[in-house]
């Protein structure tokens, strides 16, 4: 199975049909729910009550978690965050804190460690012009003291 990234995210709809749908015969054929053709991908897929319980994304950071380097699900995290908006980040948040973090906890106490990756995940997000209080979580940057998270970065450079 080929693996679909969240920067596409009709695709990633439609991979979520194709998963969900037997005997599609076309596009539009996924995309239409009760006699209803929908224009994308997504909204059919919501028709459909695919997206119900954010169920989709916890599968995906949990296959991600199997895998991939805590930076990479931190990545992940903020791209469901700015592409998805999924009903509960904060259940998502704890689900997977432990993995999101598990790389700090090796520098740091468990709650430095969850603040500098939060904070992580809010750099990306700002990189897309968002923020956590766009998202209903609470923000890092008024939490972390810079002095913490800017000796984290010093660290990290000089360990590549």
């Amino acid at each position: 199975m080929y693996t679909v990234s969240l920067n596409e995210p009709e695709r990633y709809y439609l991979c979520l049909l194709l998963l969900n749908i037997s005997g599609a015969t076309s596009f539009d054929y996924l995309k239409t729910v009760d006699n209803t053709l929908y224009e994308t991908s997504k909204e059919a897929a919501i028709k459909r009550n695919l997206l119900a319980e954010d169920k989709e994304w916890k599968e995906a950071l949990e296959e991600a978690g199997s895998f991939r380097m805590p930076p990479q699900l931190r990545q992940l995290f903020a791209f469901i965050c700015i592409f998805v908006t999924p009903k509960n980040l904060r259940s998502l948040w704890d689900r997977f804190r432990s993995l999101l973090i598990e790389d700090y906890l090796k520098k740091f106490c468990e709650i430095n460690a969850e603040l500098i990756a939060m904070r992580e995940i809010e750099d990306i997000l700002r990189l897309h012009g968002k923020n956590y209080k766009d998202f209903g979580l609470p923000t890092p940057s008024t939490l972390i003291p810079k002095q913490i998270f800017n000796a984290e970065k010093k660290i990290s450079r000089r360990e590549k």
